[in-house]
């Protein structure tokens, strides 16, 4: 007896379908339809859509292309929603591997950069860890660019060529030539 209802139709179908196939020797009779059809049928229905996309392709090249772009045109400000959203996620979802890998990056250019104005401070003579160098330039009137921040660059010729200019100091004595405790005519 059919519902009015075609949700309420649906409804019952489902159940009666679920019913049905929670029988094991319904899901074996289930299993052997569908492999008969496919053998007969291909994929079936998407097989059969598939191959009149194709054909459509080949006959109508240009309604298609024009059709795609309306499409396009019609529903780009989704896709652009949709590709923010997926971005939004993957960074927050892979935020600590892209914060380790941000940080190993700058360890490396660091130590690249340590080892190219000596190794230690010129001041003090300090032989420590990473982080307690700075870069300091001789001359602030000739600085082109702050090093930190070219660190992602890829031409290191041009880091060097700015590096020139400069002087490893550790952090304590980077900090006291900029309170002008100590100058470079002094101490070097």
């Amino acid at each position: 007896m059919p519902y009015k209802d075609p949700e309420k139709q649906r409804e019952c179908n489902r159940k009666a379908v679920s019913k049905y196939q929670s029988k094991p020797e319904n899901k074996e009779k289930a299993k052997v339809y569908w492999k008969k059809y496919k053998a007969e049928n291909g994929d079936g229905i998407r097989e059969n859509a598939r191959l009149k996309q194709q054909q459509r392709r080949v006959e109508e090249p240009e309604k298609v292309r024009e059709e795609k772009k309306r499409d396009y045109h019609k529903n780009k400000h989704k896709h652009k929603i949709k590709v923010a959203e997926y971005g939004a996620q993957w960074h927050e979802k892979n935020r600590s591997k892209r914060l380790d890998y941000a940080r190993e990056k700058q360890r490396a250019f660091k130590a690249k950069v340590v080892e190219y104005l000596g190794g230690h401070c010129v001041v003090c003579g300090l032989v420590d860890e990473l982080p307690v160098y700075d870069a300091h330039h001789l001359d602030p009137s000739q600085k082109e660019f702050n090093i930190t921040t070219r660190r992602a660059e890829a031409d290191w010729d041009v880091v060097k060529a700015e590096l020139d200019k400069c002087v490893l100091l550790c952090a304590n004595c980077h900090r006291k030539v900029h309170a002008g405790f100590i100058s470079f005519e002094n101490s070097s």
